[in-house]
């Protein structure tokens, strides 16, 4: 399987520039909700965090990873060579924002992609 990101409005686009746009934006909504929440969380009961987190769904598309992300206090960081090309569907390349924390899921991408920064031949 590819990618699963869980939050295609932000982490694709067809335009690279409208990419680097909406993950900034998320990313730095996520981070602020981190420092935001993070506080008022104690490590016995995270169950609180749905009731503390703004929902903004312009912003962000919450997910469980994410969620988790706050609980365990892992920060973020747009990093534009995060960014590669993709297949959305067969006929469709788009770019796409490579990153744990925000795709849901990767597969084995990873491994099958390895080297960063290295053009993809198979698209």
């Amino acid at each position: 399987m590819g990618v699963e990101t869980a939050r295609d409005a932000w982490a694709t686009n067809s335009s690279r520039a409208h990419l680097e746009r909406n993950m900034s934006s998320t990313i730095d909504f996520y981070r602020f909700e981190r420092k935001r929440v993070s506080p008022l969380l104690s490590a016995q009961n995270t169950e609180k965090l749905d009731d503390l987190i703004r929902i903004a769904a312009d912003r962000i598309s919450w997910s469980h990873e994410i969620k988790q992300g706050i609980v365990r206090g892992r920060d973020a960081e747009y990093a534009p060579a995060k960014i590669v090309q993709c297949h959305y569907s067969p006929f469709h390349k788009r770019w796409l924002y490579f990153d744990r924390l925000f795709n849901k899921r990767v597969f084995q991408m990873p491994h099958i992609f390895p080297v960063t920064g290295e053009p993809n031949l198979v698209i």
